[in-house]
């Protein structure tokens, strides 16, 4: 049986995946003591899946960078939710890093987190400039301002594949809202602002 101290070490390389390092330890859990361990196994039962649920967990910057570490080799998962959880500007880094790399990710969940301008600002960069996968981008009630408007439009200009975008309840100004509903006028498009 491994211990906590072999857990959060690094796994060896060559890593093929995660989910082969962790499936071939045997590991006894306790959640209540080590949240590096509880993204461990959330990553065990998910690695492979289509589909990932990983809201309202309290995960943290550190936890998304196991999970986007784990996603950059894992091509079956077509939307991720990590709503309600602790992300911050950090956190999101670490996913723009895998909408880079991963042809698969679909959707995007991101609300009710703590991501702010730098945060969206790096979504939209990895949109603009590789990714032509992600058709959703829900990032509802967090901390992005008016700071990222231009950018926002900017990615609504260049990248046709995102068809869902959910701004709602930021601290977006009402012209602002209106800027981005314009930057979409004529396109086939869900936004909420």
């Amino acid at each position: 049986m491994a211990n906590v101290d072999e857990l959060t070490s690094s796994p060896p390389s060559p890593l093929k995946s995660l989910h082969s390092y962790l499936a071939n330890m045997q590991v006894e859990i306790n959640n209540d003591d080590d949240d590096g361990i509880k993204v461990y196994e959330l990553l065990k039962k998910y690695h492979g899946e289509v589909l990932w649920f990983l809201q309202d967990l309290q995960l943290t910057d550190d936890d998304v960078k196991v999970i986007a570490e784990d996603l950059k080799n894992d091509h079956i998962c077509t939307r991720i939710d990590l709503s309600f959880n602790k992300i911050t500007d950090r956190g999101v880094h670490y996913l723009a890093d895998i909408l880079q790399v991963n042809r698969t990710l679909l959707k995007l969940h991101l609300p009710e987190n703590e991501i702010g301008d730098d945060g969206m600002l790096c979504l939209c960069e990895a949109l603009i400039n590789t990714n032509r996968t992600l058709t959703g981008l829900y990032v509802w009630q967090n901390n992005i301002s008016d700071k990222s408007v231009d950018k926002i439009i900017e990615t609504l200009q260049i990248n046709k594949t995102l068809g869902h975008l959910v701004l709602w309840n930021n601290q977006l100004s009402g012209q602002s809202k209106e800027r981005v509903r314009e930057a979409i006028r004529g396109r086939n498009m869900h936004l909420i602002v």
